[in-house]
């Protein structure tokens, strides 16, 4: 090779190589073979005699053979937009968020640099909030950008629009997004507060042994929140609807008094209610076997009809009793735990009205059947979590596995020092991992426990509310809105209606928290992370709490430990923040949410179905 040639050829490497750096794309062309270079930081050899050149950074398609060769250029895309607006979610309350929106390199650029707009609009369509963020992305990244805090003035109908700006964008049909969202005026509620009584009815009845709670979800729709479904017990018929919106109770069809037996039997100890596709199912209790159904949308003006009979076994339906309703392999079933001093267990398949026996409940290191006080809860991943009565036993059962495992019994010492039993106004709830406890037994104790750890923790007692403390008749349940909460009868002879939020779990205790597998007191953190519902199929709600400002980041993983997507990041002021999660493009599977700051890490997981 002349002088002249590696001169020009050298020439065509620097070319090559700046315009690598400068997002260009560099197939190689062959005039003449021959020579044999030594390899450089912009290309390498592939060892035979003809020495194939490939470039750094160049699609794999463009290759060439050393000798005297050029390059021939290709600008690479630039092509930046906004996937989906994380921040606000579709309803929110009057407090503090931060903004954000994920963004997008689509292109094949290289450090793309753009600046990321976010406005508000309100109801007549007036700008009341802008800001914009720099960022830069290459190709095929995306990431979270979240911008200054902002605190809705009013409740009402909102808009938010997110763009990118970039001059040398190639496409700009996905640079923005545009969001419609509502403003509550309820602001979260957080620890134990009181709501509405129970109606005390035609008879001036309160709620005692029989009391009983379910909550039915709504539709997606914001106006329609679900409604908390409520017996009274103490020998009634009476049954309630709770608007955990309005905080307003409205009376429903009465449960019939005379079942197929010819007999009239209210509603007493034993009685339980569970919630499963827009339905809500009931046991009277009170040696009975009757089971009914309640269809809140019947045309015919009949809401309640009466199923098959509970198997009768060794005993009636007395005390102890609990219902979760679940869906498994496609069907929905009504599972149920007879208490009444036996172990026995059914599950109920709603399609073919049939009852079948299930493996008996363990009887535990105390030899003893469930009686007063026991009480279910359905969990995730297919578990219903048990606890036994007098015994404070625990355990979960598998729907896959149709097996009982023994789990960490709930404590029977608390920040009061003295033994406490589960008894009569026991319940338990569940939400995000974590199943809640009330002991009943005319005692305040209010705990949680964590599966993923297998361990109690003692939250705030409930409140004396009118000076009585919860027992017969005392319930649980579950409630999404507002915000996550529990939902509990006081029972006691009492009409007393509770409510416990969860949106941070943060313990609003007068005493401090006890972790009982340990026996120590520790401090209550007050930070959290929650997702509902869960599992979900394309899209959830993400709440996290912060007790203090500072760096934050919120990813999703795959069960690889692979990123999937951040959904927050950076400086967050303290408070309560909602996000929402966008699994349309997700596969079905476990999902691990991870939450970090300067001083605390939590992980849940999720399933999208």
């Amino acid at each position: 090779m002349t002088k002249k040639t590696l001169t020009i050829a050298s020439v065509l490497l620097l070319l090559a190589s700046v315009a690598l750096a400068q997002n260009y794309l560099i197939p190689w062309s062959s005039i003449n073979a021959g020579g044999l270079p030594g390899a450089s930081t912009n290309y390498g050899l592939n060892g035979t005699l003809a020495q194939k050149v490939q470039g750094t950074g160049t699609s794999t398609n463009y290759a060439g053979y050393w000798g005297f060769w050029y390059g021939v250029g290709r600008v690479r895309t630039h092509d930046v937009g906004v996937n989906v607006i994380s921040v606000p979610a579709d309803s929110i309350y009057m407090t503090g968020i931060i903004p954000a929106s994920q963004v997008e390199e689509f292109g094949d650029a290289l450090d793309d640099t753009f600046q990321t707009f976010f406005e508000i609009f309100d109801s007549v369509a007036t700008l009341i909030y802008s800001d914009s963020v720099p960022i830069v992305l290459d190709s095929g990244s995306t990431d979270l950008a979240t911008f200054k805090s902002w605190t809705p003035p009013i409740s009402g109908n909102y808009a938010a629009m997110s763009k990118t700006v970039n001059k040398y964008d190639a496409n700009h049909a996905n640079d923005s997004v545009y969001k419609p969202f509502f403003v509550r005026a309820t602001p979260p509620e957080l620890g134990w507060v009181r709501k509405a009584d129970m109606p005390v009815g035609p008879k001036s009845k309160y709620v005692k042994d029989g009391g009983a709670v379910t909550y039915l979800p709504g539709t997606t729709d914001v106006t329609d929140s679900g409604h908390v479904y409520g017996f009274k017990g103490n020998s009634r018929y009476e049954f309630y609807r709770y608007n955990t919106m309005t905080n307003t109770w409205a009376a429903q069809e009465s449960i019939p008094a005379i079942g197929r037996a010819g007999k009239k039997k209210a509603v007493k100890k034993g009685a339980s209610l569970t919630s499963l596709d827009g339905k809500v199912y009931a046991t009277k209790g009170n040696s009975t076997y009757e089971f009914w159904c309640f269809r809140p949308d019947t045309t015919t003006g009949k809401h309640w009809s009466q199923l098959a009979d509970v198997p009768t076994g060794a005993k009636a339906i007395k005390e102890g009793s609990g219902m979760v309703g679940a869906r498994f392999h496609d069907t929905s079933y009504v599972y149920l735990l007879k208490g009444s001093s036996t172990q026995e267990a059914y599950r109920y398949n709603t399609i073919d009205n049939t009852w079948a026996t299930l493996p008996t409940a363990p009887l535990g290191v105390s030899g003893k059947a469930f009686k007063d006080g026991s009480a279910l809860a359905l969990g995730e991943g297919n578990k219903i979590y048990a606890v036994k009565g007098t015994y404070n036993e625990f355990y979960s059962f598998n729907l896959d596995s149709n097996k009982w495992f023994t789990l960490l019994p709930l404590p029977l010492i608390g920040s009061s020092g003295k033994k406490i039993k589960l008894k009569s106004g026991g319940s338990l709830a569940y939400h995000a991992g974590k199943v809640y406890a009330l002991k009943g037994n005319n005692k305040q104790d209010f705990w949680s426990y964590t599966a993923d750890s297998n361990k109690w923790t003692q939250l705030a007692d409930m409140p004396l509310g009118g000076g009585k403390r919860p027992k017969g008749g005392g319930a649980m349940t579950f409630v999404p809105v507002p915000t996550p909460g529990v939902f509990a009868l006081k029972g006691n002879n009492t009409v007393e209606a509770w409510r416990y939020g969860l949106a941070a779990d943060l313990a609003f205790s007068v005493s401090p928290a006890v972790n009982a597998e340990a026996g120590s007191v520790i401090a209550l953190r007050g930070y959290a992370l929650a997702v509902s519902p869960n599992p979900f199929v394309r899209s959830a709600m993400v709440s996290y709490s912060l007790p203090r400002a500072g760096s934050v980041s919120l990813k999703l993983y795959d069960v690889t430990g692979a990123l999937v997507t951040t959904l927050a990041r950076g400086f967050t002021p303290s408070g309560n923040y909602t996000t929402h999660l966008d699994a349309s493009k997700l596969v079905s599977g476990i999902y691990l949410l991870k939450m970090a700051t300067d001083d605390y890490t939590t992980t849940t997981k999720l399933i999208i179905e």
